[in-house]
């Protein structure tokens, strides 16, 4: 069988060996010896496999599969399942789907309509809905006095409707199919971007359920590989439909063989080890089930959890997400506003100096010089420019005109520099003064 493709995604969400170890199937059905009769031969069986009335083999038929939906979220769509309508026959029938419990084989197999109507296997039209039915066989002779006591107990529990048949199926390849609440049903195809749905099909430990929806696997080119006895339904429809009334001869005949076989056997001791045994595996069972339960019980807690981890991981992403954005625009924002600060407080300071006295080329270059001194320096320097500017003859003003000075102060000495001015009180010339004064608070004084 070749093996199902995995996706990238698939990989990704960490579900690729249970895609890889998870390409086959099982349905169950419940199981019911089987007489065939004139009215009820099979529509499909081979001329090998028509092998009636044998002392050692049980008569069996059962329903294997049908089409649509089960309990397991597996469809089986009706031309995929018409195409693999042979391929159950003279494949193994084993004991709860152990592949070295051979117990019998699949004889042949026929359609039924969903009111169980046999249809013929060259029908025109396919049916919309239809199941598939074998038959089949159990061993019932068997050396091993253990094996004989199990069949024996099998079969009496079969003809009282306690066991199941379980569909064995392999598939190569799968799609998806989404159901609402309303019934509408949507087909999507398997594909590297569509891949992230497996991780919520049950087949792979999702809940089963998409935005809503619920997703189901679509098997695709599968084959029937055999069929298990099994104690479990699965599959509602899929049932033991009939089994063969016991002929007197036959259970005569039967005797006188396990007597011929067992003639060396103390069946009395023998009845008594297996009644013991009996008592001692099903209290073993009983433990099993309890223990059963309460895995069932933490594997539910488990994927619950696991639902949250995932929802608040989501949720987490999208803060982030955010976050970061908001952070960004925080950024811009402050920038825009340290550069509309920015341009205010040289707008202000421009402001100022021309109405000290500078010249607009003054005023540039001391704009420049001072930018580095907090406000407090600054308006101390503007204030003492126009104290001396007011003192100075018009004489000295009109020379002003005629000169530029260019400022650069070290900001750490400005306040306590200025701080030290002391006004002269008698008339002075400003450049004069000013040239002294920056010349000895300042790093230097260009003229």
């Amino acid at each position: 069988m070749k093996p199902v493709k995995i996706y990238a995604q698939e990989i990704a969400d960490g579900i690729a060996e249970v895609i890889k170890d998870n390409n086959s199937v099982a349905c169950i059905s419940l199981a019911k010896q089987s007489l065939i009769t004139e009215d009820r031969k099979p529509v499909q069986v081979s001329v090998a496999s028509a092998n009636p009335n044998q002392l050692d083999l049980f008569y069996l038929d059962a329903i294997l599969a049908s089409t649509g939906w089960n309990d397991n979220h597996d469809i089986f769509l009706p031309d995929e399942m018409w195409a693999a309508r042979a391929t159950p026959e003279d494949k193994q029938f084993n004991y709860m789907h152990y592949e070295r419990d051979i117990i019998g084989h699949i004889t042949g197999n026929y359609i039924l309509d969903f009111e169980n109507n046999l249809l013929p296997n060259d029908i025109a039209e396919m049916p919309k809905e239809f199941s598939i039915g074998t038959h089949a066989v159990l061993y019932t002779s068997w050396t091993d006095p253990e094996l004989s006591a199990r069949m024996n107990k099998i079969i009496a529990e079969v003809k009282d409707g306690q066991w199941f048949v379980s569909m064995e199926c392999l598939f190569p390849n799968f799609d998806y199919e989404l159901k609402s609440q309303a019934g509408d049903r949507k087909l999507i195809t398997r594909s590297e971007a569509t891949a992230y749905l497996s991780k919520y099909l049950r087949a792979y430990g999702g809940d089963g359920v998409y935005q809503g929806y619920t997703i189901g696997r679509v098997l695709r080119n599968y084959t029937f590989s055999g069929m298990g006895l099994v104690n479990r339904p699965a599959n509602k429809k899929s049932l033991i439909t009939k089994v063969m009334d016991d002929k007197p001869e036959n259970k005569e005949e039967e005797k006188s063989l396990s007597g011929e076989i067992n003639m060396s056997v103390d069946l009395t001791k023998e009845l008594e080890d297996t009644k013991a045994q009996l008592a001692e595996a099903l209290a073993t069972i009983a433990t099993l089930n309890g223990f059963k339960g309460q895995a069932e019980t933490l594997e539910g807690s488990v994927a619950d959890l696991q639902v949250q981890i995932k929802t608040l991981n989501d949720q987490l992403s999208v803060a982030k997400a955010d976050l970061a954005e908001a952070m960004k625009q925080k950024d811009q924002s402050m920038q825009e506003m340290d550069k509309m600060k920015k341009e205010q407080k040289m707008s202000k300071r421009k402001a100022s100096l021309t109405d000290a006295g500078l010249e607009d080329s003054e005023v540039e270059e001391t704009l420049a010089s001072t930018d580095s001194l907090e406000d407090e320096a600054f308006d101390k320097i503007v204030a003492m420019m126009k104290k001396k500017g007011a003192k100075m003859p018009k004489e000295k003003t009109e020379a002003k005109e005629a000169e530029t000075i260019t400022v650069v102060v070290e900001p750490e000495k400005t306040v306590a520099s200025v701080n030290t001015i002391v006004e002269t009180p008698k008339p002075v010339n400003l450049r004069e003064e000013m040239g002294k004064w920056i010349g000895s608070n300042c790093l230097k004084t260009l003229k």
